[in-house]
């Protein structure tokens, strides 16, 4: 399958929640990066697919996030692999086999206000069909 981007932020994950719970053709991946949105006060959608959240309290405050797919997704994806980053420095990663959240320090963001938060990584599931994604906000100013 080729590379496909989305129009909106987290609609991109969703989409990619959606293939992984089609069963597509095993082998194939897939390519969504969201626009870069505010992650303050939250940058959140939810729909049937799941629920994807950013939120950061205010300028220098600490970054909460989460990846939480529907049911059904969560019942197909086997490995989630993600790396967490502000600006260029990755300050977390996940490995797991269940839906990633965390937090980033407030000493990681202290001073980085307007850079961008970057979730990226990939899902994939029992037949090693893989999804790569990349959601993006900016700290607030």
């Amino acid at each position: 399958m080729g590379r496909k981007s989305q129009p909106s932020g987290w609609s991109a994950v969703l989409a990619a929640a959606v293939l992984l719970a089609s069963g597509a053709v095993a082998g194939c991946s897939q390519q969504y990066s969201s626009p870069i949105g505010q992650c303050s006060p939250n940058y959140t959608l939810t729909n049937p697919h799941g629920r994807f959240a950013i939120q950061q309290a205010g300028r220098n405050q600490s970054v909460q996030w989460g990846v939480y797919p529907s049911a059904d997704i969560q019942a197909r994806a086997r490995r989630y692999k993600l790396d967490v980053y502000v600006g260029s420095r990755r300050v977390d990663s996940k490995t797991q086999a269940y839906a990633p959240h965390g937090s980033i320090s407030q000493r990681d963001v202290s001073g980085k206000n307007g850079q961008i938060v970057k979730i990226s990584g990939t899902v994939s599931d029992a037949a090693s069909n893989i999804l790569y994604l990349t959601v993006q906000c900016h700290l607030a100013r």
